[in-house]
Formats: structure tokens, C-alpha cells, sequence
């Protein structure tokens, strides 16, 4: 004997979820929602983490990011705050998933950097995170080691191996992680890549007068073509009807010569050489405005705006590893072991430090604050992407469950700002995760109904919270397959005045609770002013 699919929607329908959420914790509109602090005993804090909606009858659970901080998207490395639902963004595995829903809202912030990401990652305490604890990795990670014994600090050898036991990646709020755990960027399985053309059949217009030569409509990606977008990244510029780079005069039979044959042999395009010594400087021009349309649309146009397009992290290595060394080739330095190059772009350098994990490359990224220089002259933020000669605790690649994970060591984590700042957090499908600038994060994925709520907090069977939600809401239950229908009802009456009975205490001692003098009913009042719940919602709710 169950109770009918029927009954359980029509309890679903009639349930308060604003009435029935006040019953753990205080509420207050924002909008057509209601936020709190969260009820669930294990996520303790003191940010509202809490929405309810009323009208979809659904609570949700959640911690953010501040608004600016960067995700990948399907339209790039983008502010979280200018995500949009319907974007593709990547998961903990490194396959897809879609943006179901987002929240702003306000609140303090903490900030962990890594080995590899010093510049961090603001986000609320609260928010849910994904990394390998210090204990953990020294237990399971190859190469993850204590200096000697009896010492605190850690190093990493790939001579020192051991056997590999599973690894258990910790879910647990930003509060808790610690110097020495190791946050984790996902590596895109081989199985998820693919050279597919960048389309751009929509950018380009239709001849209306002049030569009709054959249209360029997509970007080809294979090694070549690839070095070529990274040189251009690097080097290049786009002018009307047309794509430019510019070069040292002494990269003139090197570079500048390669460029001119790739664009001969990929696009079938011919390219001029501009040779200006007297400013040591050669140019490449190739006057097509396909080439222009295309490329201003996948890697943006301007020095602050180019960037690397989300397609770009599903290449094969080859092709990622192609377009990583034509930037270097075009804007990189070598100095004390360390390949770096600089870019006043915050999207392209954090794309570039992407592509290089995605490529199995070992990098870390740094950046140098705007500043007048002793010249007079202002100098804006500067950010820098390095690539390294070997693995070490700052960056590693190791796999779990299956996935390869780039790791690295969190060397900070602490206050951001007392203050209330802008933060947004999204719902994404499949593994509630995403990936951010710094590496892979989810939100908390506690969410459900009036019914999955008591559930989890008065542990009650399904049944149960089914029946007190119609005692509560007035719905009279029906009962399905068979059995004894009488005995069915007999037990619902119980229910009946079993809950009758609860609401009387209910009373007496919300009653009890507002106007005794006792200690216990002052200890009671204190607890709930320290959960920040004001008197009138106490009385309100009981």
C-alpha cells in the first residue's frame, strides 16, 4: 500500500516551502525569492547561503564567487557575473555541463592562492570546493613526500615512487582548506578533443560589388594553422579589411617568413612583408576581411581583448601545444630555466596557462600590479604566464578515479575583505561543478522540495514528510497497489492526531519560549538572537 503518485503532487503543490523552511531558520525576501542561513547542522555560517523560491516550490543551498572572478564558459574565460543560463561550462571530469540557474547576492569573501595561481581565487567561506587534502596526498599521491621524517615540510620526486591507492578528494567549504592541500584543474579527456574547424559562416557578409574570390568561412585547426593563431595572439593586429603582425627586424627570415607560407598554404591568401629598419620592425599584411571576421571573433581584437577560445581546450595536444609555442615564439622570454611571457589581457594569459595544463605542460601564472614607473610614464596590470622545466609541488599532473588533474599546492588561504562584496554563484547539470580561472569548484548541491527538506532535517521517511505536509497543507491522501485501504487510513489518522498533538506543544511552548522568565527559556531566546533571528520572526514562526 503506497500513496498515489497524485496525492504526492498535490502535496508537492500545496506545501508553504516559505512556511515550512521557517520552521529551521529565518527567512527574508530578496526580490521574489527568500534567503538564510542555511538549517542543514553541518554547514554552519554566518552568510545567508539559503534561497528559497516560492513559486517553483524548490530550496537551494549555495556559496559564491565574487562577481568578477573568472569561469570557463562556452563563450570563453568570462566573468561569472556576465555568465548567462544555457552556457556550456567544464565539469569535474572535464566534460560539459550546462548553466541551469544563477544567483547574485552580497557577502564577505576569503582568498586561496596556489603554487601555480598567485594571484587566487576570491569566494565566500561558505562556498564548496574540491581539493586533496596535505594528509591525503602525502598518503596516496605518488611523488608527494615529507622532506625527511619528522619534518612538516613536503616536497616532489618522481623517483620516489609507491604504489598508488585510490584518492579521495575532499568536498568541503573555502573555510576549511589549509596551506599544504592541493586545489585541482581537470585535464579534458582524449576522448572529449576534436580538430573541428572554428565556424564563422554568420561573420562573413556577402560580396555586394568587386573580385569574388572564394570565401574564407571557418578557421582550419591543425599544428600549423594553430602556431599561426598563437604568433598572431602574440604579434598581431587586426586593420580594415585585413590581419597584420608585426616583428623585430631580425625575425624577419624566420618568422615572418613562415607566417607569409602558412597563410599561402592554409587560407590560400597572400601576405606582404613590410620591412622598416630604420625602426626595427617588419610587418606582415594579408588584406582579407574574412580572415579579419574570423579572427577578431575567436581571439578578439586589441591587446587587453585577445583571448583563447573555449573550442581551444577540446584540441588535440598537438594543436595546443602548436599554438602554445607560436606565442612564445612571438612575445616569449627565457630566463633562469623559466619560458614566461607578458600580456596586459587577464583573459589570454589565464587561457594560455589553460591550454598549457590541457597540453600536459607544467606553467604557473603571476601578474605585476599597475604602477608609474620611474620614468613618469603609467604602466598598466601586467599578467604573466610561465612555463616550467619539471613538476614540483606548484604544479604536478596525477590522476584519480580515471581523470588526470593538474595539482597544486595552496600557499594561502585567508580573509579577502570583511566587507560585503558582489558574489554569484550558478547551478550547473550532470556534477554540480565548473572550472574557473584557477581550477575546478562546485557549489553545494544541497536542493529539493518541502518533502526532501524534512526529510533531511527530521529525518522522516518520504512517507512521513509526505503525510505531514497534508495534515499541514489540508490534502487528503489517496493510497495505491493493493493492500488493506482501511488499515491505510487507520494509520493516517494516527498521523492526524499524532500531528495535532505536536502543533499543541508546538504552541505551548513557543508561548513558553516568548514570555517565561526561566533560565531555559532565556537561554533558548539568547541562541536564537545569536542565529540572528529577529523577534518578529520568532513570533511569527513557531
Amino acid at each position: 500500500m503506497r500513496i498515489s503518485q497524485r496525492s504526492i503532487e498535490d502535496v508537492r503543490e500545496a506545501a508553504n516551502i516559505v512556511e515550512v523552511t521557517s520552521e529551521f531558520t529565518a527567512l527574508r525576501r530578496q526580490g521574489a525569492r527568500f534567503s538564510g542561513l542555511c538549517p542543514y547542522p553541518d554547514h554552519q555560517e554566518k552568510t545567508p547561503s539559503f534561497s528559497v523560491s516560492p513559486d517553483r516550490g524548490f530550496y537551494y543551498c549555495f556559496g559564491c564567487l565574487e562577481a568578477n572572478e573568472r569561469i570557463w564558459t562556452s563563450r570563453g574565460l568570462i566573468p561569472i557575473g556576465a555568465a548567462e543560463l544555457g552556457d556550456e561550462v567544464i565539469g569535474l571530469d572535464g566534460r560539459r555541463e550546462t548553466i541551469t540557474d544563477k544567483w547574485f547576492k552580497s557577502g564577505p569573501t576569503v582568498r586561496i592562492t596556489t603554487g601555480a595561481a598567485k594571484e587566487g581565487i576570491e569566494l565566500t567561506p561558505d562556498h564548496t570546493c574540491l581539493y586533496v587534502s596535505q594528509e591525503e596526498a602525502l598518503r596516496s599521491i605518488p611523488g608527494v613526500h615529507l622532506r625527511s621524517a619528522g619534518e612538516k615540510a613536503m616536497r616532489f620526486s618522481r623517483k620516489l615512487r609507491r604504489e598508488n591507492p585510490s584518492v579521495h578528494i575532499t568536498v568541503g567549504p573555502a573555510s576549511d582548506v589549509r596551506e599544504g592541500d592541493f586545489w585541482l584543474y581537470p585535464v579534458i579527456p582524449d576522448e572529449e578533443r576534436s580538430d573541428s574547424p572554428l565556424p564563422g559562416e554568420r561573420l562573413i557578409k556577402p560580396y555586394t560589388k568587386g573580385p569574388r574570390t572564394a570565401r574564407i568561412t571557418d578557421l582550419p585547426v591543425n599544428p600549423r594553422t594553430a602556431w599561426l593563431y598563437g604568433v598572431w595572439l602574440a604579434e598581431g593586429s587586426l586593420y580594415r579589411g585585413g590581419v597584420k603582425w608585426s616583428f623585430g627586424a631580425h625575425e624577419e627570415d624566420s618568422l615572418v617568413e613562415r607566417v607569409i607560407q602558412v597563410l599561402d598554404e592554409e587560407f590560400g591568401r597572400v601576405a606582404t612583408k613590410f620591412s622598416r629598419r630604420e625602426r626595427n620592425l617588419c610587418e606582415v599584411a594579408c588584406s582579407s576581411t574574412d580572415l579579419s571576421a574570423l579572427f577578431g571573433h575567436w581571439f578578439g581584437s586589441g591587446c587587453e581583448y585577445k583571448r583563447i577560445p573555449f573550442e581551444a581546450l577540446n584540441w588535440p595536444r598537438e594543436c595546443q601545444d602548436a599554438l602554445i609555442d607560436g606565442y612564445i615564439d612571438g612575445d616569449g622570454y627565457f630566463s633562469n630555466g623559466i619560458t614566461s611571457a607578458a600580456s596586459v589581457s587577464e583573459e589570454l594569459t589565464y587561457g594560455i596557462f589553460a591550454l598549457c595544463i590541457q597540453a600536459r605542460q607544467v606553467c604557473s601564472s603571476t601578474s605585476l600590479a599597475a604602477r608609474m614607473g620611474n620614468d613618469g610614464v603609467y604602466r598598466r596590470k601586467c599578467y604573466y604566464v610561465h612555463i616550467l622545466s619539471k613538476e614540483s609541488l606548484k604544479g604536478f599532473f596525477a590522476n584519480i578515479d580515471g581523470v588526470d588533474y593538474f595539482h597544486s599546492i595552496v600557499q594561502r588561504a585567508g580573509e579577502a575583505r570583511d566587507e560585503s562584496t558582489t558574489v554569484v554563484d550558478i547551478t550547473t547539470t550532470g556534477s554540480h561543478t565548473f572550472t574557473t580561472k584557477m581550477g575546478v569548484t562546485h557549489n553545494c548541491q544541497r536542493g529539493g522540495d518541502a518533502i526532501k527538506l524534512l526529510m533531511d532535517l527530521k529525518s522522516l521517511d518520504f512517507a512521513e514528510a509526505v503525510t505531514y505536509l497534508a495534515e499541514r497543507s489540508g490534502v487528503e491522501l489517496e493510497f495505491e497497489g493493493g493492500g488493506d485501504a482501511d488499515a491505510a487510513k487507520k494509520r493516517a489518522g494516527r498521523r492526524r492526531a499524532t500531528y495535532r498533538t505536536l502543533a499543541a506543544a508546538a504552541i505551548y511552548y513557543h508561548k513558553y519560549l516568548l514570555k517565561s522568565a526561566s533560565p531555559e527559556a532565556q537561554q533558548a531566546r539568547e541562541y536564537l538572537e545569536g542565529r540572528r533571528l529577529e523577534l518578529s520572526t520568532i513570533e511569527e514562526f513557531r
